[in-house]
């Protein structure tokens, strides 16, 4: 999946690698077009209420925390058979993103 052409205030952290559960973690502002791109093309799904727990496992600098955002949507996806997942929150107009890929 490409990542949005379009995004500003890109912050990314990154952990593991090697022996250890590898995981990145990106908070971005773009368009809702671009973040409903993301969520078909990664073929993400809604989840009912905010289960949030685990995400991110660092808060990146200069972001705000999803939170206190009003009406945040969290959607998940990933390949059971491959151990990657993919978490994306976003705010109601999506335009905030964080979005974490990892792999167990």
């Amino acid at each position: 999946v490409e990542f949005p052409s379009e995004a500003e205030d890109l912050h990314a952290f990154f952990a593991g690698g090697g022996f250890a559960d590898y995981g990145d973690a990106y908070y971005f502002r773009t368009t809702p077009r671009e973040v409903e791109r993301l969520i078909d093309e990664m073929g993400l799904t809604l989840q009912e209420g905010m289960g949030t727990e685990g995400f991110p496992k660092v808060q990146l600098a200069a972001c705000p925390p999803f939170s206190g955002w009003v009406s945040p949507q969290h959607y998940k996806g990933g390949n059971r058979w491959t151990g990657w997942f993919y978490d994306l929150v976003t705010d109601a107009h999506k335009t905030r993103v964080y979005l974490r890929v990892g792999c167990i």
